[in-house]
């Protein structure tokens, strides 16, 4: 595998030799915003260790990536105050695979960013919620009189098209 990843441009940006946006380095991972976002703020998890595919990682990454994921998806909501993220592993070529790396996927969503939705959105406890769509103030006024609010209507707007890293980093070194 060593051979693999001397040549694996994924390993050079993991390994600081190729340029890339960081947000995260530890010893065993590198994250990078992806130069073609799904949604702004898509970042890449990639382990420094050459490894193709999901079960090539070794125990102790694999148990480090969920963590990794954990804090930057925390770091997403609660830095760039989006409703949620999505976080996948296109694990070889059958499932969309195009590079010959690892790569984790944690991309920012909001609630009707049309970025692959085929079921019905479903709220979840501990996210914030979507704001109403097409109702009207007086509507608003009557539902929520009296109540706070879970979501601050600043926060409800979508994700800032220059993500500014410092509020994921700041989150994630907190």
């Amino acid at each position: 595998m060593a051979e693999e990843g001397q040549d694996c441009i994924f390993c050079q940006i993991a390994n600081g030799q190729v340029p890339a946006k960081k947000v995260y380095e530890d010893a065993s991972f590198m994250a990078v915003l992806d130069i073609n976002p799904a949604n702004p703020g898509h970042v890449l998890i990639l382990p420094k260790a050459h490894a193709s595919v999901y079960p090539q990682l070794s125990e102790g990454d694999s148990s480090g990536v969920g963590i990794l994921c954990k804090k930057i998806s925390l770091a997403m909501i609660q830095g760039l105050g989006v409703q949620g993220t999505t976080i996948f592993v296109a694990n070889g070529g059958v499932a969309g695979q195009r590079a010959p790396h690892l790569i984790v996927h944690v991309i920012p969503r909001m609630q009707d960013d049309k970025l692959f939705q085929p079921h019905p959105v479903t709220p979840v406890d501990g996210m914030p919620d979507a704001p109403d769509e097409g109702k009207d103030d007086k509507d608003d006024k009557d539902d929520d009189e009296g109540e706070k609010k879970d979501t601050p209507p600043d926060k409800q707007a979508a994700p800032p098209k220059d993500v500014d890293l410092d509020a994921i980093t700041a989150v994630l070194d907190g």
